[in-house]
């Protein structure tokens, strides 16, 4: 038979597992004092950074007429489109391994051309309507399709650029597009052939500058750099009255960092740029440039001995 332990061995383990119990709870307290209240501020911030998506909201520059108020440089809104392939489920199938719990993406050919192909339509329709009339044969076809194809197969991505400076027109037809889509695979339907899932695509908004005459003038105005900035001429020289002043939005977000609708969300509108209203008058101007160029032909041909 087994010995029982003696009642002095038995009394040395009751006071071992106390000692481990009393250990383990100092262990427990410190930590929940540390978290809590010694470094709380600095979690709190952690824990706000991650539930909180802070958004710029871009002020529109202003825009630069001549003296008799015809515009020199103006900004029109365009979009960057994107796509979350990562939540873009109708595009690839998921399969879990029983043993190691690792989760395998395969793409969906089939459902990917078909999404590439209907986004790349309205990308170079013009207008997001006439998809007829769009050569599926051109160059700028397969280029297009195929950096559309390439972003959309980025399945571990949770942020792929599809197009940038979109105009509203493309940007409304692709919405919709997406939106038909996911309503009509919001739901299984084998006869069909639809397989439940959904495609992810956002818009960002920006700005473009634009010079309605061309290079008329533009050793006079200048021009912005691709951010936006001025970096020449009067574009330059008056980029804090032209900028304005970027605004912000403050909302929460979800698991996959896109905003949530919060009707506490935070927002302090952006301040758009002054208008800027010069001496120069664009007839006068094109007079002037127009017999300049005419002198600086006739200088290079006499330096040339034409």
């Amino acid at each position: 038979s087994t010995p029982k332990p003696s009642s002095a061995a038995s009394d040395v383990y009751k006071r071992q597992a106390v000692f481990f119990v009393v250990a383990a709870a100092g262990i427990v307290t410190h930590s929940l004092y540390t978290i809590q209240i010694k470094q709380g501020a600095t979690f709190r911030q952690y824990a706000a950074q991650q539930q909180l998506l802070d958004s710029t909201i871009q002020a529109t520059r202003g825009e630069i007429y001549d003296a008799s108020g015809i515009t020199l440089a103006s900004t029109s809104v365009v979009w960057t489109i994107w796509a979350d392939p990562s939540y873009s489920s109708a595009l690839f199938t998921s399969q879990t391994d029983d043993d190691t719990k690792v989760v395998t993406k395969t793409i969906d050919p089939a459902a990917l051309n078909e999404v590439s192909t209907q986004i790349t339509l309205r990308l170079l329709s013009g207008d997001g309507a006439a998809l007829d009339s769009v050569d599926t044969s051109s160059e700028a076809y397969k280029t297009q399709y195929q950096t559309v194809y390439d972003a959309l197969s980025q399945n571990d991505s949770s942020y792929q650029v599809l197009a940038t400076k979109v105009n509203n027109a493309v940007k409304l037809s692709i919405e919709k597009y997406v939106s038909e889509y996911n309503k009509a695979h919001k739901k299984a339907n084998a006869e069909k052939g639809i397989r439940k899932g959904r495609v992810s695509v956002s818009s960002t908004k920006s700005f473009q500058r634009d010079y309605p005459y061309g290079a008329f003038a533009a050793s006079v105005l200048g021009f912005c750099d691709a951010d936006g900035y001025g970096t020449y001429g009067l574009e330059k020289s008056y980029e804090s009255t032209l900028a304005g002043v970027n605004g912000r939005t403050i909302t929460l977000r979800n698991a996959y960092g896109n905003a949530i609708a919060d009707e506490n969300a935070t927002t302090y509108e952006a301040k758009d740029g002054s208008n800027l209203v010069l001496s120069l008058d664009v007839n006068i101007q094109e007079v002037v440039e127009r017999y300049l160029n005419c002198l600086l032909y006739t200088s290079d041909a006499a330096d040339e001995g034409l």
